[in-house]
């Protein structure tokens, strides 16, 4: 459960804003430490409520027991794919991530400038979403990491995807060349420190949607 994640099309529905709403009224149904597991005295769960949730909205109105506690992360990383503006609003509303192909550095400035933007005027910090480029790298390992750390370093970009079409052949050689020169020079982690994704990828803690829709606090008959 530490690892999970949501993904979000550039091209969702026009009810993806409730969609994602609702997801998180779930996600937040069972509060931080309810769960105990006290074996000796038969108890699971501290708060005999725990998943109850309701939800009413334009395109959905639920309402019962959510069955899954919290993962160690809170809530999934909710990712948003696409570089227009509609994934763009959607990233700096709901988005934890965003991956685009940015091909060049001066697209990759723009790009994080107006995220930045976007994500202010939704009432979020200007750094709340990470901005992740897929790109295809050409080059010596040398130039391929000259080329990561300006992006990182002058606001271009978070961090790299690289692209699903690349072989096995051809990951072992950014594996066994690029990272590293990349640990070298001390921007990418020798090992793992943390737990989960949201850590991995230095996402703050979620804002609990309870605080923000007090309505999702009823409780619903299981």
């Amino acid at each position: 459960m530490a690892e999970k994640q949501v993904v979000l099309g550039a091209a969702a529905p026009a009810g993806r804003t409730d969609f994602v709403d609702t997801a998180r009224t779930l996600w937040d149904s069972w509060a931080q430490g309810v769960v105990t597991v006290d074996r000796d005295a038969g108890r699971f769960v501290s708060d005999p409520t725990a998943g109850a949730f309701y939800h009413r909205g334009r395109h959905f109105d639920i309402g019962g027991r959510f069955t899954v506690p919290r993962s160690p992360q809170a809530q999934p990383v909710v990712i948003v794919s696409g570089d227009g503006p509609e994934a763009r609003d959607l990233a700096a509303r709901h988005g934890d991530v965003i991956i685009a192909p940015l091909g060049t550095f001066e697209a990759g400035r723009a790009f994080y400038d107006d995220l930045a933007r976007r994500t202010v005027e939704a009432g979020r910090p200007a750094g709340a979403v990470k901005v992740l480029s897929a790109a295809t790298f050409v080059g010596t390992a040398a130039s391929v990491v000259d080329r990561i750390v300006r992006w990182v370093r002058e606001d271009a970009a978070d961090g790299f995807v690289l692209p699903s079409h690349l072989t096995p052949d051809e990951l072992a050689l950014f594996a066994d060349t690029v990272v590293p020169l990349l640990q070298d020079r001390g921007v990418l982690r020798t090992e793992y420190i943390t737990a989960t994704l949201r850590q991995h990828l230095g996402l703050g803690a979620p804002r609990s949607h309870r605080a923000v829709n007090p309505r999702s606090l009823q409780k619903v008959p299981s």
